[in-house]
């Protein structure tokens, strides 16, 4: 793998990890980014399909989808899989563990199971809501389910049992005491009132729970956004929610109505802070996942980046240190086009 400088912040990626920072090095290829915002790539923790790719009909092309999220600054995604009829999640398991040995894309680590244990339908099929049925659980990262369902004790155990992160969703839940934090805060679950908390007062009141918002605008109104962030601070974890198709149906939101950049760019236009925002998209996703790696510019972690523009912009997105993805440009020698420069000599 060649070895790529980023002028600018001057990190050093050699062999998919950051090498160095902050010191001029010889490398194979130089990424100029100058007067660019060089931040980690953004970690999705909930992504149900995106341009045309709906992952709970077409499972299969779940590394399809992962190689056009680096358009949106996403190098890694959890493959978010909604109440779906029996197969469709082993299907799921089956593609994530077949990654093509090709694959030039975003990194997805596993799946992210979104029901079928809810107990507020909202825009999943009623008739498909179930008790967790899977056996093997394989590839599962993330599992969204209701506590307060019976057998929901049980279950959560056997998932924490096995490694895996525990969100409350779709929920009236009084007691989130066994889960790790909580899927789109106030969508599909029981409101927040002075007298009854609800999932979502718990969730913001409690330091120990992440907290996941769809900062699209339509899914909560930006001021309660700001609300969130302000009590959620680095517990607030962004995600897309995004959808192949219409985000409403019959009046009901199906998904987010904007990918993770989009996200971004809402919360930090409501919050007067992009370094918030940006954190919300990385470092702290990477921690509700258990991803260590990522999320990060640190010596050792993984080097996924995005080159952004002041505006927040996607420029260019660098997954594992090769660069997948670099927004056209119309002045191919700007400084400030994300381009990458090949630094090696060429014959005459």
């Amino acid at each position: 793998m060649a070895s790529v400088l980023v002028a600018g912040p001057d990190l050093l990626l050699v062999d998919g990890r950051i090498a160095s920072m902050g010191e001029r090095a010889d490398a194979d290829e130089v990424l100029d980014a100058t007067g660019l915002l060089v931040a980690p790539g953004y970690v999705d923790l909930q992504c149900n399909g995106a341009f045309g790719i709906d992952l709970a009909a077409e499972p299969e092309r779940l590394w399809e989808l992962a190689a056009l999220l680096p358009r949106a600054g996403v190098t890694t995604f959890l493959p978010t899989i909604v109440t779906s009829a029996a197969g469709v999640v082993e299907r799921a398991q089956a593609t994530l563990a077949a990654r093509p040995a090709d694959h030039r894309g975003a990194d997805a680590p596993g799946l992210h199971l979104e029901g079928p244990m809810l107990a507020i339908a909202g825009a999943h099929e009623p008739s498909l809501l179930r008790p967790f049925d899977l056996d093997d659980l394989t590839g599962v990262r993330l599992v969204t389910l209701a506590p307060e369902l019976p057998g929901a004790t049980e279950v959560i155990a056997r998932l924490r049992a096995a490694g895996v992160v525990v969100a409350a969703g779709h929920t009236e839940a009084t007691d989130l005491s066994g889960v790790d934090g909580v899927t789109h805060v106030f969508n599909a679950m029981a409101p927040l009132h002075h007298r009854a908390p609800g999932p979502a007062g718990l969730a913001l009141a409690d330091d120990r729970l992440f907290v996941t918002l769809v900062a699209d605008g339509e899914h909560v109104h930006p001021a309660v956004a700001v609300i969130v962030e302000r009590a959620a601070g680095e517990r607030l974890v962004l995600v897309s929610d995004a959808v192949a198709g219409p985000t409403r149906r019959d009046g009901i939101l199906q998904g987010g109505a904007v990918l993770l950049d989009g996200a971004v760019r809402n919360l930090a236009a409501w919050t007067g802070s992009p370094e918030r925002a940006i954190r919300a998209a990385t470092s702290a996703p990477a921690r509700y996942a258990r991803l260590p790696d990522r999320g990060q510019l640190r010596v050792g972690a993984r080097a996924d980046l995005v080159l952004l523009t002041p505006a927040l912009e996607v420029v260019t997105t660098v997954v594992a240190g090769e660069i997948i993805w670099s927004r056209p440009s119309t002045e191919p020698d700007s400084a400030a086009s994300g381009r990458l420069h090949d630094e090696r000599p060429r014959p005459h």
